[in-house]
């Protein structure tokens, strides 16, 4: 209805994909989030909830930095290449921040365990728990017009990298926006 009247800035074709993507995200993460040696119960509701250990709750928090780094870039003129390449370090302020850093660092122990135990679930707790720390960031930290600007939409873009390389290995289909 809100696309129909104009409300909504998405066209139906970018909200149907939109929709493919996340309904084949949540059917599958909800998959491997399990131990393969256990049962569980098959659940839409559960799948596709906004909330708690979902794909939906994961990729929102992806698209959630990626726009952080967009706004940073097209209302304050900070691009992350040119961070990256200037050599901007990050420095870390508050214990959120100090979190999330953290947190990214078992990003490469975490695959590898993954594969050297054929179990896809480790994974998935590492990204699960990692949206947790994006989502803590986020309410804690002010990226945007902060004086520590530079150094978090660096943090934002290598935690939403981790992020999507997950998703990668994972097979779950990336999005824009929700």
């Amino acid at each position: 209805e809100r696309i129909k009247e104009g409300k909504a800035n998405i066209t139906e074709a970018e909200l149907d994909e939109t929709a493919a993507a996340l309904g084949y995200s949540a059917v599958r993460y909800y998959d491997l989030k399990r131990n393969p040696t256990t049962n569980y119960k098959f659940s839409y509701d559960e799948m596709l909830s906004t909330s708690g250990d979902t794909a939906v709750y994961l990729l929102y928090a992806t698209v959630r930095l990626e726009s952080i780094a967009a706004k940073a870039k097209k209302e304050f003129g900070v691009d992350v290449e040119e961070l990256i390449k200037n050599g901007e370090p990050i420095i870390i302020s508050h214990p959120s921040e100090r979190n999330l850093a953290l947190h990214l660092q078992y990003f490469t122990d975490t695959v590898l365990t993954t594969l050297d135990n054929l179990y896809p679930y480790y994974l998935c707790e590492y990204v699960y728990k990692l949206s947790i720390a994006v989502s803590d960031f986020v309410r804690d930290c002010r990226v945007l017009g902060s004086d520590e600007m530079k150094s978090r939409v660096l943090l934002v873009h290598a935690t939403s990298m981790a992020m999507r390389q997950a998703f990668d290995l994972l097979g779950l289909r990336h999005v824009k926006r929700i």
